[in-house]
């Protein structure tokens, strides 16, 4: 508990009094408590352990602050979580944190665990000795994985996207290009013509925003239960995409319009 940093918010940790022949006790997570006893206090409660084989009861005597054990995918981090006395219930093998007293690489501190619990006992097997930063690197990386092909989606659409808005925009502006020589015809000056249809893109801009904003919203706050952080970084992202198709509808707009302007009049009434 203490080199992980799992601190105890109500009742004791193990101690040398809980032995093989004492009391069996267990101490719990504050989802363990508020799932079995929600509003009330844990301690003193009984648990009994494997309830289909009439397993032995068990008396809380901690609660503690939640920890994620193993993958933080889904809902793993939601896990409840029990602890059991290694002097009560030795398991035939299983994990132990250390926290080294000074910074030593990987390699020179996976030999000084193996020669010290070599020399506390050789019967002793240690295998599969990593540092928290690489137990933690390959518990995340099916979400660097997932994130890694989202990214590239998200990107690869993105680009479809600003090509295919600004290919519909400026094929629909040079289209008007008689209604442009229409207008020039009839007195409009080069501003105004060009103000029709940059007021056109920004009417377009606004309805993609509200939509695509207000979807993105939704559908980010869908997933957060799933991948944490996801909406810490909406309020960078969605801003940097609505300047970034602003900019483009704009230039859509603009371009086609002011290259049907530099025609004559006379000859954008027979433009095809």
């Amino acid at each position: 508990f203490e080199v992980l940093e799992v601190s105890l918010v109500e009742g004791r940790y193990f101690d040398e009094s809980d032995s093989f022949n004492s009391l069996p006790v267990v101490i719990i997570n504050e989802r363990f408590s508020e799932s079995l006893w929600p509003g009330q206090s844990a301690l003193g409660k009984r648990i009994q352990i494997n309830p289909e084989t009439e397993g032995e009861w068990h008396t809380v005597v901690g609660v503690t602050t939640h920890i994620i054990h193993g993958n933080p995918l889904g809902n793993y981090d939601q896990n409840p979580t029990l602890y059991r006395s290694l002097n009560q219930s030795t398991p035939t093998n299983f994990s132990l944190a250390i926290k080294l007293n000074r910074p030593l690489s990987d390699t020179d501190a996976e030999r000084l665990i193996a020669d010290t619990v070599q020399g506390l006992d050789r019967e002793l097997a240690v295998t599969a000795m990593r540092s928290l930063a690489r137990v933690t690197e390959m518990s995340m990386q099916g979400m660097d994985l997932i994130a890694k092909f989202s990214i590239a989606f998200a990107l690869g659409t993105f680009v479809l996207a600003i090509v295919g808005v600004y290919g519909n925009i400026s094929r629909a502006v040079s289209q008007r290009t008689n209604e442009i020589g229409i207008r020039r015809a009839l007195g409009s000056s080069n501003r105004k013509v060009l103000w029709v249809f940059l007021r056109e893109g920004a009417l377009y801009l606004l309805w993609g925003t509200v939509i695509g904003g207000v979807s993105a919203v939704l559908i980010s706050g869908a997933l957060a239960g799933y991948f944490n952080n996801i909406l810490t970084f909406l309020p960078l992202i969605v801003p940097a995409v609505i300047a970034t198709i602003a900019i483009l509808v704009l230039l859509a707009s603009y371009l086609p319009a002011r290259k049907a302007i530099a025609i004559e009049p006379g000859d954008a009434l027979h433009y095809e």
